[in-house]
């Protein structure tokens, strides 16, 4: 049975990680917005009951590096169930937080803003999983 803290961090149930994973392709969160989340987590949470990822991404770099990104630091390319919409309201976010340029997106800045209109629940998700980022 998997334990509490690790629920939504593991290969067998990685939705947490896995919006992270997202936020992170999507440009709605940087590497240093990572790190400030692994450090989070390790300061709230018993070290013990962590994954032991979560210790390596509080410094990690170079994290969307296909040699040594966060899949390497992971051990494996974590799942966060969505529809394209709810992915693309991320792209809103990083929008929101002044990115004008969204590298490799499937919609433009109108369609993120858009998609994140439609989907609320995405903001609420990410505010809560980075309540340090403000925008």
């Amino acid at each position: 049975m998997e334990n509490k803290l690790m629920l939504g961090l593991t290969r067998n149930n990685s939705s947490i990680i896995g919006f992270v994973y997202t936020c992170l392709f999507c440009g709605a969160v940087t590497e240093e917005d990572i790190n400030k989340w692994a450090i989070g987590i390790v300061s709230s949470k018993d070290i013990d009951c962590l994954p032991i990822y979560i210790i390596d991404l509080m410094d990690a770099k170079d994290l969307k590096s296909p040699s040594r990104g966060i899949e390497k630091i992971i051990g494996f390319t974590p799942l966060w169930k969505r529809i394209k919409e709810q992915e693309y309201a991320l792209y809103g976010i990083a929008v929101k937080q002044g990115r004008t340029t969204l590298y490799d997106a499937p919609v433009n800045e109108q369609q993120a803003l858009n998609a994140l209109g439609e989907h609320p629940e995405i903001e609420k998700l990410f505010r809560e999983t980075f309540p340090f980022i403000k925008f």
